[in-house]
């Protein structure tokens, strides 16, 4: 990998790239099993992220569940909270489907989702 700027103390992308416009974009990766602890896992890791120094920081999760099962604990509500105090983007991916935090947010690649 090569180290397009300085990560901050305490961080840990699992990638980073650059798009074509110059942007730089951290991504983590996580595989939660139980829908009920992603929005947990996310805050005990968010830290890897949060100070890469990324202009676009993306947390992306494989879990179980639905989209309904999402709607019930909240996810997105409590995700949205977080992206407006840190600007971390968020792919949920379901079983049947995929939650981005926020919406229309500027996720690279778009293969992601």
């Amino acid at each position: 990998m090569i180290v397009l700027r300085a990560l901050g103390e305490l961080t840990d992308p699992d990638v980073m790239a650059r798009d074509s416009s110059g942007n730089i974009h951290g991504y983590q990766f996580k595989d939660i099993q139980n829908p009920k602890k992603v929005v947990g896992k996310i805050f005990a890791n968010m830290k890897q992220l949060d100070k890469s120094g990324a202009d676009f920081k993306t947390f992306v999760i494989d879990t179980k569940g639905t989209l309904a099962d999402h709607v019930s604990l909240r996810t997105q509500q409590r995700l949205a909270d977080v992206y407006g105090e840190t600007q971390i983007q968020f792919i949920i991916r379901v079983e049947d489907g995929v939650l981005t935090i926020p919406p229309g947010g500027m996720f690279m690649p778009e293969a992601a989702l």
